[in-house]
């Protein structure tokens, strides 16, 4: 090979959109012995932000519902330790081969080929879900 080994630009075309999301939550407290305990949880809605004939694997927005819960514990009047589970559903969705906008990238070309020649990848099922887990150490210092 040569030492330099040139491909032609690409571009990879994701049509993001302006999309919305709705969400509601609430906090409350308690005290459970010497220690301060905050209890939180809360529910979202989002649209996906990239239209269904775009979808890829680089590139999976779906529309989903997020419901999470999460609370604190006052160890100190300084230090709080923090934790928090989510679980994220989605709605599935598919991407038939005449709908498929997704271009195949061949770097390798001199010109890029007509539209009516061009291969589209995108073609499939997308589903993606998620439990998201998480702690924390906060400090007060002031």
């Amino acid at each position: 090979f040569p030492d330099e080994y040139r491909i032609t630009p690409q571009t990879i075309m994701r049509n993001f959109q302006d999309t919305w999301s709705l969400r509601v939550g609430g906090e409350t407290w308690l005290e459970l012995g010497s220690y301060q305990i905050d209890l939180r949880a809360g529910v979202m809605y989002e649209k996906s932000a990239v239209p269904r004939e775009y979808l890829s694997t680089l590139t999976i927005d779906l529309d989903k519902i997020v419901v999470g819960l999460g609370g604190s514990v006052h160890v100190t009047p300084t230090w709080r330790i923090d934790w928090m589970l989510a679980r994220t559903f989605t709605t599935p969705v598919d991407v038939s081969p005449d709908e498929a906008k997704f271009e195949m990238l061949t770097p390798v070309r001199a010109n890029k080929p007509d539209p009516a020649l061009r291969d589209y990848v995108n073609a499939g099922r997308y589903e993606a879900n998620a439990t998201l887990l998480g702690v924390g150490l906060a400090v007060n210092y002031l």
